[in-house]
Parts: structure tokens; sequence; C-alpha cells
């Protein structure tokens, strides 16, 4: 009866213990010496593969590293690797915002510093009239929350006193 209940274990808990390789993606410039982009997702191959693609298309000399986890494996890993001191994800794409925030907010998140995010400097407007990213972020995430009745073709979002510039 043991065995039994011991076999049964193993063959449950052995393939959620067994995590997932990490895929590899070379530079396409194949530079062997590239810079590695390291992503933690919990975005299906399937979903991950054309921004990996769209990503290199525009960085042909920058190979990644993509590792699908789920979303609290992201969040435990991040928080353990960054306080053991050891290097993390570069990227961490997560369905769970509360997680993400809570690692912003927790110190465990660096500011990005988009080529877009200086466009905006000298236009005089107050911070109160840009969109909130987590308005933008929540809006895309409930897009994907929807029955697979439902197919969001286009997310259009205003500023509520009319449109900058």
């Amino acid at each position: 009866m043991f065995r039994l209940a011991a076999a049964l274990f193993l063959s449950l808990a052995g393939p959620i213990a067994a995590a997932a390789a990490p895929d590899f993606f070379p530079a396409r410039s194949g530079r062997a010496d590239a810079p590695v982009l390291n992503v933690y997702s919990s975005l299906d191959d399937p979903l991950a593969q054309p921004l990996i693609d769209g990503f290199q298309s525009a960085n042909p000399d920058i190979a990644v590293r993509h590792e699908n986890m789920l979303t609290g494996e992201i969040y435990d890993r991040i928080v353990r690797e960054t306080d053991a001191g050891q290097k993390t994800a570069d990227f961490a794409f997560s369905s769970a915002m509360d997680l993400q925030v809570k690692l912003a907010n927790d110190g465990y998140a660096q500011p990005s510093d988009l080529p877009l995010t200086r466009s905006w400097d000298g236009v005089g407007e107050p911070a109160e009239r840009f969109i909130r990213a987590e308005d933008v972020a929540e809006a895309v995430f409930s897009a994907f929350g929807l029955s697979p009745q439902a197919v969001v073709e286009e997310i259009v979002i205003r500023p509520q006193l009319g449109d900058l510039l």
C-alpha cells in the first residue's frame, strides 16, 4: 500500500517539480560573444515567440534566453536571486500585476529609460494630464482575461481632458 501511494505521489509530483529548460535564441547577427537578455516570463512559448522575434529583428546583436515560469515562481526567483547578490532577469513579464507592483515597491525593479520617454520633455503639461502606465497595463491585461468568444481588435485610451498637443 505504501509503495502504491509513494508511486502515485511521485508520478503526480514529478511533472510539477520538473522545470522546463530555458529557450535560447542566439543573436541573429551570428555574434558568438553577443550579450544575452535574460527574460523570465509567464507567457507560453507561442505567445512569447513573436515578441522575441520582434526584439531580435530590431536588435540582431543580442541573444535572448527566455524562461517560462508561473507568476509566483517569477516573483520568488527575482527576490531570491537579488537578495543572494546573484544575477537575475534583465526583463520580467508577468500577468500577475500585483506581484510586479510588489517587486517595484519593494525595490526589486529598476527604472526603464526608453527612447520615447524624453519626447514629452518640455511639453509643459502637468503630470496629472498624462495617462498612467498602470491604466494602460490594466486595460491590456483585462483584454487577456476575456472569454474565448470575445475578440479585442483595438484598445483606445485617451486623456480625460482631451488629447495632448
